[in-house]
């Protein structure tokens, strides 16, 4: 992200020298004109921040995303015909399917994302 702190130092910079360039023509309505700029940039930049990484683990809860798909799919896989476990679990064109299909089955460790 070294563009991001590029960008950070850029606009600090720029709203230091705001109200230098300001202060000419608005006289003392320089500092609330540069607070409100300064408070709109930063929360622009904020915001693409967040945006860069829109699946962070503080952000959405993919865990119970990933246990919804998951038990979904066992749902679906019982209804196909397979019994969700042991060697004739024929769900899918005979794909063995390894896990069980009751609702207290443990999520396998790569769906986790925790």
């Amino acid at each position: 992200l070294n563009y991001a702190r590029h960008t950070s130092r850029f606009l600090t910079l720029w709203i230091m020298l705001l109200p230098v360039t300001m202060v000419g023509d608005l006289g003392w309505l320089a500092l609330p004109v540069t607070a409100f700029v300064t408070w709109a940039f930063f929360a622009i930049q904020e915001i693409g921040l967040v945006i860069e990484e829109p699946f962070s683990v503080n952000y959405l809860p993919l865990n119970v995303f990933c246990r919804s798909i998951f038990e979904d799919t066992e749902t679906e896989l019982a209804l196909l015909g397979g019994d969700g476990g042991g060697d004739n679990a024929t769900a899918y064109d005979g794909v063995h399917h390894p896990y069980n299909n009751s609702s207290t089955a443990a999520m396998p460790p790569f769906l986790s994302v925790y």
